[in-house]
């Protein structure tokens, strides 16, 4: 029996709330059949273009997308001489920084770039689900998924490179699949240029690539598997040559990772916790909305949700597994290993060595486990069909949950309240510090720095410092390496200040155990302290005054 024939087959048999029959059916949207699926693609699409755009600026910047202002703000040569010393490859970096030049450095512009990527994501979804499942009811579901999922709408309105490695590793599984289906050199150009934009990206693309390798091995295709494998080394061959400029680069990073990084080990339960992440659950915006008093013997609380997201995420890939045809199988195979190892991956990677474990860099993951979830409505037919098709409706509920009650109980740091408190303290004589260091460049932006004015005191980090000139950032001075409260012991000994003024991020250091604030409390006449979102403000008013210059 030929593919379309079991197609034809399976949309005769099945019941369904759409008509979902794949190739034979789509002779072309204008055709009246079409229209349901039609208009139900185009809600699921505008409903995703909604949720990345609505409230981009409701919320302030926090200490990473500080971070991003302040390198996006360097000169491309800048760039890659700062990063030398961080943990991240150039592109998106080198991106923003034009992005800036063309649109400004306001929080709607900052995020647009974020939003940009992830609206293009979108059809790369559909492609995707489309050429994979070729079923429309499954692919309305993978759709609305994938648009509710506030895994992505989070990173979609943040300024960091999450949303553009998505939209890089989504385009690397596209020209992969349209490579395997049709051998040409447009698709393996496409293919190559799309891998090495992500691992320019981002470095924890490198844990995607096994995943593209399964795929590549797993995925039906007419051609042999020796050919396939000698298709692989020559991609790896050629992302090898054009990636090769940055590897002297990325081994000075592994190197500073592995010399001390502040990520924790992760737990034997995180894997699985970021699994049900990834899928668009929110296990405390689904607590919240059940009433406290069905709360009884811990039910419907975060191991109740955790669970059913994860008995969710195996039926679906069991449901796959079952299919008649040994092609639906290998589809859903390559979808599970592909969405799936990178966690287990860095998971291993972080319990064996130095932690690199961060739900945010399983992205890639969370744009394609839709279409895994969607898999078996594809791939069934008659009673489990349907009966699959009811499972993925209730996960829908609870993504729709999700994506509105997430950004009500996670709100980003208050530097914008911390900034102005600090402009408004009497004292001139002062230096503020920011910690870490993408705080310094948040406390100026949001007291006027970022549009030309000059912060009325001095602001440094403790490791960093640097200077506004031209609308661009000239880093003064790096030293990750230093004592953090050899700064503060400097200026204090220098009789410069009568007051040192140092900003905290809660999440990063603990204010009480901090080395800088126990000695600002040796040191200092007295310390006061003024706390806002996440943000903790020490202000340390000197024994003696310094001479007036």
């Amino acid at each position: 029996m030929s593919f379309r024939s079991l197609r034809v087959k399976r949309a005769s048999e099945a019941a369904s709330v759409l008509p979902h029959n794949a190739e034979s059916g789509r002779t072309g949207f204008r055709d009246h059949q079409n229209l349901p699926y039609v208009l139900l693609i185009g809600l699921a699409a505008g409903l995703a273009v909604i949720l990345r755009w609505y409230g981009l600026n409701s919320q302030d910047l926090w200490t990473d997308e500080g971070a991003t202002l302040l390198i996006s703000r360097f000169s491309p040569r800048d760039i890659v001489r700062f990063l030398r010393t961080d943990t991240a490859p150039p592109l998106y970096y080198v991106v923003a920084h034009y992005w800036i030049k063309c649109f400004g450095t306001s929080v709607l512009s900052w995020r647009g770039l974020s939003a940009v990527c992830a609206t293009l994501a979108i059809p790369l979804v559909y492609l995707i689900s489309r050429k994979i499942l070729a079923d429309r009811t499954a692919e309305v579901l993978a759709m609305a998924a994938c648009a509710g999922s506030f895994f992505q709408i989070w990173y979609a309105q943040e300024a960091r490179s999450y949303s553009m490695l998505a939209l890089f590793l989504l385009g690397a599984v596209y020209c992969l699949l349209l490579f395997l289906e049709n051998r040409t050199p447009l698709s393996f150009s496409f293919l190559v240029l799309f891998i090495t934009a992500s691992l320019y990206m981002h470095n924890m693309a490198f844990f995607y690539l096994p995943g593209l390798a399964l795929i590549w091995v797993l995925y039906p295709s007419p051609r042999s598997l020796p050919r396939r494998a000698a298709d692989m080394v020559l991609a790896a061959s050629a992302v090898l040559v054009l990636y090769a400029p940055w590897i002297p680069v990325l081994r000075e990073q592994v190197h500073a990772i592995r010399a001390g990084y502040w990520v924790p080990r992760p737990g034997l339960r995180d894997p699985f916790d970021t699994l049900c992440i990834l899928l668009g659950l929110d296990t405390a915006s689904l607590q919240t909305a059940v009433p406290r008093r069905f709360h009884v013997f811990r039910l419907f609380g975060h191991e109740t949700w955790l669970l059913a997201g994860l008995l969710v995420l195996g039926l679906s890939i069991l449901g796959g597994l079952l299919a008649a045809q040994s092609d639906d199988r290998r589809k859903t195979l390559a979808l599970a290993a592909y969405s799936i190892a990178p966690v287990f991956l860095v998971f291993l990677a972080s319990r064996l060595g130095t932690s690199v474990y961060l739900n945010r860099v399983f992205i890639g993951s969370s744009v394609m486990l839709p279409i895994l979830l969607a898999a078996p409505i594809a791939f069934q037919t008659g009673k489990l069909r349907r009966a699959f098709a009811a499972i993925a409706l209730l996960v829908l509920a609870g993504i729709a949950v999700s994506a509105f009650g997430y950004p009500r109980h996670e709100q980003k740091e208050d530097w914008r309240s911390a900034a102005n408190y600090l402009v408004s303290l009497p004292e001139k004589r002062r230096l503020v510090v920011g910690v870490p260091d993408g705080g310094q460049i948040l406390i100026q932006y949001y007291a006027g720095g970022a549009s030309g004015s000059r912060f009325p005191v001095d602001i440094t980090g403790l490791y960093l410092k640097f200077e506004l000139r031209d609308a661009v950032y000239k880093p003064i001075e790096i030293n990750w390496n230093a004592d953090p409260t050899a700064l503060v012991a400097s200026e204090i000994s220098e009789g410069k200040y009568n007051e040192i003024d140092v900003a905290f991020q809660q999440t990063a250091i603990a204010f009480s155990d901090n080395p800088v604030v126990k000695y600002l409390e040796a040191h200092c006449g007295s310390v006061g302290t003024a706390r806002f979102h996440k943000i903790d403000v020490a202000r340390c008013l000197l024994r003696s005054t310094p001479p007036n210059e």
